[in-house]
């Protein structure tokens, strides 16, 4: 359990930070839209891995074409994932090496300037000794004339020097910086860029294809750890089959029904005879 612990822990780990690379990248390359790519990328980063986990679960249990194109999503993925990755690393060399170079046009501006500066010095010397020494007054003429401009060419490719010595002194601490990469390219013989390029590739070849791997190695080792849990409790019930359950008798006390009658008194309401007065009726009789 604790190596699987591991193998989820790292599956995390790699694919997160692959997943930040390529959504960092690819919202970079298209920054207008920055959060829409951020979100967008998120949410198929998720899907890929989820993608490969459902293709390795129910591989059996899924029709062709859904197969053919989950697997086709997932290295298409993989492939974004990548290019992502790839706009990620780039834009961080070349944020890093710019300064270098940078530096490195400065000091060919410089180099570029003092050999003119040092061409026009030998330009003036050569004026000067064409001429012949019988020509004194001539030659000292032009060396006067000269005089002020080569003593300036002079100055200035001594402050060449000195500026150019400067800017290779920042060069090497910038060099230091992204030393890695150089010495890698001079060990290989080629230019800093070539080898930033391939060095990025090794890296994104292994990056995102290492994380889905990682992806279906946890899918892997859980659906064999729950095998083996199914099979362990298998044999469990063949070794220790359940015992017949014991019947206990208890006791039960008898408790005889008594009914009981609860004569109740009820009033009844008794009619009152109202006596009423009879009118006396009296017949006369008449003889005739």
């Amino acid at each position: 359990m604790f190596f699987i612990f591991l193998l989820v822990l790292s599956t995390i780990a790699i694919a997160g930070s692959a997943a930040y690379f390529s959504v960092y990248g690819l919202a970079n390359t298209f920054s207008g839209v920055f959060w829409a790519v951020v979100l967008m990328g998120g949410s198929l980063e998720a899907g890929k891995l989820i993608a490969a986990s459902y293709l390795y679960r129910y591989w059996d249990r899924t029709n062709w074409f859904l197969k053919t194109y989950m697997m086709a999503g997932v290295f298409a993925l993989m492939a974004l994932t990548s290019g992502g990755i790839f706009g990620y690393l780039s834009s961080g060399y070349q944020a890093d090496v710019l300064p270098l170079k940078q530096l490195e046009s400065q000091i060919t501006l410089l180099e570029d300037e003092k050999v003119r500066a040092i061409q026009r010095k030998t330009d003036i010397d050569k004026q000067i000794s064409q001429l012949p020494p019988k020509y004194v007054t001539s030659r000292l003429r032009l060396i006067k004339g000269f005089q002020a401009e080569q003593k300036l060419v002079t100055d200035r490719i001594k402050e060449l020097d000195v500026e150019v010595l400067a800017l290779k002194q920042k060069q090497i601490k910038t060099e230091a910086h992204i030393g890695p990469i150089t010495y890698i390219a001079k060990a290989f013989d080629a230019p800093t860029d070539e080898a930033t390029k391939w060095l990025i590739f090794l890296i994104i070849f292994a990056f995102d294809p290492m994380a889905v791997a990682l992806t279906l190695a946890v899918n892997i080792a859980l659906r064999r750890r729950e095998e083996d849990m199914a099979e362990a409790k298998a044999q469990a019930r063949l070794l220790n089959p359940p015992s017949q359950p014991e019947v206990k008798y208890v006791d039960r006390e008898v408790v005889k029904e008594v009914t009981v009658e609860v004569i109740k008194e009820v009033p009844v309401e008794v009619e009152k005879i109202v006596e009423v007065p009879v009118e006396k009726i009296v017949y006369v009789t008449k003889e005739v």
